[in-house]
């Protein structure tokens, strides 16, 4: 086994496990298309460093998914699971698409969903330890998360020299499965023949909340109501690197920025409204695009493309 500097003694490593591939678990991140296609699969945890120690017995695998598009989905989930939405009925309303005409209108529904979304994205005490507004961050959001059981980020994985990277899209290639049976030990992956995508998202949800939003922030209600906008309102490169300057030297910070510099004009948006989001974001975006460049040039065998 091979010694590495500083590694942390023990980092787990949760995943499904078929034989000697392990794909690993993480909200998300296709866990309904393994669970129902990859019969006989074990929710494992194992250890991929012990006391320094590189363990390589296994194939590990991490899926990669857009960062953002990690967060949407994570806040998707918790959003139709917190218990106000479910017991006022909106989770209901949502599903049989009661909104699609907007929220603008007289009736209990619309009453409910404009009173829910309300407390839910009030932005007094946000980032703070109003509980009201930290079910955003829970479960299936903890979109700085690769692995179920661990906090270890890309780059440290990618140290272990059993560890290799894919896309999430690729989950449902059969080229994959082949590229599984080539490399499996034994016979458990011989009857694989697909691993179907399930549980793919509906559209029925954002294009309301997405209304609500947009009615919203032209004043037609909530008026006294500073809520906060869950997804950020500027594009990716600025809230990736900010404004640089034609020189290439100066970044002006997204905090600084008027509300003109946003897509939609508006500043109440998660980026603005709570610095740790941002932080964290742009630390699992530089880390999925080093994964994605560097990594994937200097290791081509361990960053699966079947594109």
């Amino acid at each position: 086994m091979k010694k590495l500097k500083e590694i942390p003694p023990d980092v787990s490593f949760t995943a499904y496990t078929k034989g000697n591939i392990c794909i690993g678990d993480v909200s998300r991140m296709g866990t309904t298309s393994i669970l129902n296609s990859l019969h006989g699969c074990k929710l494992e945890q194992h250890t991929l460093w012990q006391g320094g120690e590189v363990r390589n017995d296994n194939v590990y695998i991490i899926l990669l998914r857009d960062v953002l598009s990690r967060w949407k989905s994570g806040y998707k989930s918790e959003f139709l699971a917190n218990p106000s939405v479910i017991d006022s009925g909106l989770k209901h309303y949502l599903q049989n698409k009661m909104y699609m005409d907007g929220f603008n209108q007289k009736g209990s529904k619309f009453e409910i969903a404009k009173d829910v979304m309300g407390f839910l994205h009030d932005s007094r005490n946000f980032g703070n330890t109003d509980l009201r507004q930290r079910w955003i961050y829970r479960n299936h959001a903890r979109f700085w998360q690769w692995n179920s059981s661990s906090l270890t980020s890309l780059s440290m994985f990618a140290q272990h020299p059993q560890v290799h990277f894919m896309e999430l899209k690729h989950l449902s290639n059969p080229k994959f499965i082949e590229w599984c049976k080539k490399h499996s030990k034994g016979d458990d992956w011989d009857t694989v023949k697909e691993i179907k995508h399930q549980n793919k998202t509906q559209d029925w949800f954002w294009p309301q909340i997405t209304l609500f939003w947009k009615e919203y922030k032209k004043g037609l209600y909530l008026k006294d109501r500073h809520l906060i906008y869950p997804l950020p309102s500027v594009s990716k490169d600025l809230l990736y690197s900010g404004s640089i300057d034609p020189d290439g030297r100066n970044i002006t910070e997204i905090s600084t920025l008027s509300p003109d510099t946003t897509i939609d004009g508006t500043i109440n948006s998660i980026e603005f409204w709570d610095p740790l989001w941002l932080v964290l974001y742009r630390i699992q975006e530089m880390e999925l695009r080093y994964i994605q460049s560097v990594f994937a040039n200097n290791n081509p065998n361990r960053y699966l493309n079947f594109d």
